[in-house]
């Protein structure tokens, strides 16, 4: 049974009423959430919308099979890394052969044993989590070296202005107008240098939304503070 704070959200995939009426009293005993979709264009829709952590998918279903919304779970960039649990009558080696190549985490046979389902169920939530950490560390070694670089690239050039407005006010101390471009030429120079200061202290890698669906590094979340 899930022990985390938030309670997982599953997406239930099956055109059988019955079956989805089952498998959410199953679930929901076990402290999970539970939404359902009753066709492939529905749970691909649902999938997107809901960013569920993990897809129970039934394979026949009208219309579009299983395999189908699989195969497209998986080249979607906002689900590609949830995990997929076939529900399915077959497990002879075609069935499972075809179902890890369109990316399948697992799958349960038919009729539902709960004990199996909630180990199976467990069992993929925490290599997914796993996975994610290892990805996140990956990705936060790959920030801190590109930081590190941009750094050691930007020092100098940005000592070389700092030096250089510093001679330029010197020598127009006695016109006021070209005194005030170059403290404003002064002050850009030192907010990017404060830029290039907080990219040496990355600690964690936090993001915020950007334009559209795309997103950068908050610096400011991302300060070992």
């Amino acid at each position: 049974m899930p022990t985390d704070q938030i309670r997982p959200l599953i997406l239930s995939v099956d055109d059988d009423f019955y079956n989805q009426r089952f498998i959410k009293a199953l679930l929901e005993r076990q402290n999970y959430r539970v939404v359902a979709a009753s066709d492939g264009p529905k749970a691909l829709a649902e999938a997107r919308r809901l960013r569920p952590d993990m897809v129970l998918l039934d394979i026949n279903m009208p219309g579009m099979d299983g395999f189908e919304v699989c195969k497209r779970l998986k080249k979607d960039k906002i689900t590609a890394q949830t995990p997929i649990i076939f529900v399915t009558g077959a497990n002879d080696d075609d069935f499972l052969d075809r179902a890890f190549k369109c990316g399948a985490t697992d799958y349960v046979c038919k009729p539902i044993r709960s004990r199996e389902l909630a180990a199976r169920m467990n069992a993929a939530l925490l290599q997914n989590r796993l996975t994610q950490k290892r990805l996140e560390k990956e990705k936060l070694g790959a920030l801190l070296e590109t930081a590190g670089a941009v750094c050691h690239e930007f020092n100098q050039p940005l000592q070389i202005l700092s030096i250089t407005c510093e001679i330029m006010t010197i020598q127009n101390s006695n016109d006021p107008e070209m005194s005030k471009r170059i403290e404003t030429i002064r002050k850009q120079v030192d907010r990017m240098a404060g830029i290039t200061k907080k990219l040496t202290k990355i600690a964690r890698y936090k993001t915020r939304p950007y334009i559209g669906r795309e997103k950068i590094v908050d610096l400011e979340l991302s300060q070992d503070k």
